[in-house]
């Protein structure tokens, strides 16, 4: 093993540069489709507050227009998402309002206690399970956290 090392000299100084400049416009694009196909740090689902414990009502539930950001890694899009809150025994039950057979918003109907979707006639009972009409699968349920009456609960979205 030779512990003396030759000098690189001009000619191999630069040709050294000039492969790594010609490599950038190889190595570029591949590092910009890694950013932007691979998930980012924000994509994980995360907690996001909405409307205190206390005035969740039990019961019925109550509909709340979630907002957040979520980053895809190079790609953010502002989301906002129709929730249902509902009180229960267990803590607080939180549906997506987004029907399970074409995709349409559903809404609350108070005195039939049920869930209805206005596109196909479709219902779902109180805990999002399909009632009758063509959704054959429940609304999206998410986890949730509750910390008290005056905090508000988090929905991991």
């Amino acid at each position: 093993m030779n512990l003396e090392e030759e000098p690189i000299g001009r000619r191999g100084f630069a040709s050294v540069v000039a492969a790594a400049v010609l490599a950038v416009p190889f190595v570029a694009p591949l590092v910009a489709a890694a950013r932007t196909l691979l998930p980012g740090p924000g994509s994980a689902k995360k907690p996001r507050s909405a409307l205190r414990l206390g005035e969740i009502p039990a019961g019925s539930p109550v509909s709340y227009r979630l907002r957040y950001e979520d980053i895809q890694g190079a790609y953010r899009q502002e989301v906002e998402r129709l929730v249902f809150l509902r009180r229960t025994d267990d803590g607080v039950l939180a549906l997506g309002a987004e029907c399970t057979h074409a995709g349409c918003n559903v809404s609350f109907d108070a005195d039939k206690k049920e869930f209805v979707c206005p596109c196909h006639d479709g219902g779902f009972d109180l805990d999002g399970q399909p009632a009758y009409g063509p959704p054959k699968s429940p609304l999206r349920r998410f986890a949730v956290t509750t910390r008290g009456d005056d905090e508000p609960v988090l929905i991991e979205v």
